[in-house]
This record gives structure tokens, sequence and C-alpha cells, in this order.
């Protein structure tokens, strides 16, 4: 994909059907998102044709971080931890075959409290070990998603920790979850190269997912932000269908993205 590409995060099955990869084209989407929370019945070659029938890249997969309970990469117990490991390594395996090489993933859920916080950032970083040596053995890469509220990786310091255990990682640069730093103090701080994006607004009071123009984001500073940094990826929308504001609730659908993304003026 070309740089500021027209993508999005799909993490609903009803849209990976033909007919929503037809709908996806006629909306001009260059490339997507996989974002499902369980991979274990999905048809990874039944998906891969229909996207190089209507020539969408599956430029991403994200890995499953939810329910909290049951699977968290900084889990303490180290039983827990390498089976949540081993069940992504699953997954990342499935997806080498056809062809994915990029893979998003959260450093833990929440929450994470302030007295157990060094410990599970240490369990976080060994587990980013082990999944991006994986990654590495199949020519692809893990972007650690900067994450909200009590999450690891809330700041730039907590980022540039967990990435930099390994060479092979990334970051996945989230406009919606950063609450302890401004977008450019985030960016600015980095130390490793943001190798792909979630774009969607928001009111710097709670994560929203909105489309950009609906919230408080200076887009014209993610731009230029993302200009600077090096970004090379698409401009890969992750929004809640669901729009629900303190003025309306809509339903969205690709037209609503792709007209958003023309309002922008990126290419």
């Amino acid at each position: 994909m070309e740089k500021f590409d027209f993508a999005l995060s799909i993490g609903e099955k009803r849209f990976i059907g033909e007919k929503g990869f037809e709908e996806m084209k006629k909306s001009g989407i260059k490339g997507i998102e996989l974002s499902f929370g369980d991979y274990t019945d999905f048809d990874y070659k039944a998906v891969k044709a229909l996207s190089d029938n209507c020539g969408i890249e599956i430029w991403s997969l994200h890995l499953p971080f939810m329910p909290f309970e049951e699977i968290d990469i900084s889990f303490s117990n180290k039983a827990k931890r390498e089976s949540t490991v081993k069940m992504l390594t699953g997954i990342m395996e499935r997806a080498f075959d056809i062809g994915i090489d990029r893979f998003v993933i959260h450093a833990s859920g929440e929450p994470v409290l302030p007295d157990v916080r060094s410990e599970r950032l240490k369990c976080s970083m060994d587990s980013l070990f082990v999944l991006s040596e994986f990654a590495k053995k199949a020519n692809s890469a893990v972007a650690v998603e900067n994450l909200p509220r009590t999450c690891l990786g809330n700041c730039s310091d907590e980022i540039n920790l967990l990435t930099g255990v390994n060479d092979n990682l990334t970051v996945c640069f989230d406009t919606n979850h950063l609450f302890k730093q401004t977008h450019t103090e985030f960016v600015g701080s980095l130390k490793k190269k943001i190798g792909t994006v979630h774009i969607s607004d928001y009111d710097f009071e709670k994560e929203r997912h909105w489309l950009p123009k609906v919230g408080k984001v200076d887009w014209q500073e993610i731009v230029g932000l993302l200009n600077g940094a090096g970004y090379v990826g698409p401009w890969l929308y992750e929004v809640s269908f669901l729009q629900k504001t303190a003025d309306a609730e809509k339903h969205l659908v690709f037209s609503d993205f792709a007209e958003n993304y023309r309002e922008l003026k990126l290419k």
C-alpha cells in the first residue's frame, strides 16, 4: 500500500463476505486490518481470496486482547502468560500462510495497579520479545499500540520501554488513546518507527472512536506529525460503526468513511 491510502479496521465478521468486500471496493477502500476477538473458526484462505479478487490488501491483523482476565501478555502468572503467547503465535502462524506480515498487539489489559506496574511491564516485555522473534522468522513485525487509562503503554516512556526489547517491534499510533501526553509530545518522544496507525477522533476525556472532525483532534497536526516521523503506511481508520455523541447517534456505512477521507484531502 502507498502512503496515506484509505484503509479500515474491520471488527465485524459480517463485513468479510463477498458482499462486504464488494462494498468496500466501491467505497475506494484500499486495505483493511482484521480485528477480531476470536480467530478459532476464521477462514483465512477464503478471506484472502476475496481480498485479492477485490484488490484490497490485508494490511494487518489485530491480535485478540479480551477478555482481560483470559488474554494478557503481561500476566504475572507465568503459565497464564505463556498460554496467551501460545494462542497468539498460533493465530500469527495461520496468518503467515496468507501473507499477513504485520500484527498489532496490546501490551496489557486493565486495570494495572501502581504497585504491580513494574512487574507487569517486565512480563509484557518478555512476551513481546518472544512474539517479535516469532514474527521475525516469517519476515513479519509486531506493532505495540499505545493504550489509554491504566493499561501498559499509556505514554511514550512506556512504549519506548516495551518496544526496546527487540528490533522487530514497531509502534501502532492510536490517535484516540492519549491522555497523559499531547500527540506532539508522544510522537516526538518515540524512539521506534510508527509501523501502522489507528485513526479516530475523541474529546480528550474518554476514548470515543469517532470519525475525524467529530472530536477535538487537530488533523493537520496529525498529518504533520506522521510526515515528520517518516510514516509511509495507510490512513487506517479504527472507528466505531455506531457513532454516539452527545447530540446524535448514527450507524456508519462505508460511504461515510469515504466521504470523511475525501474531506481530509490526504492525497
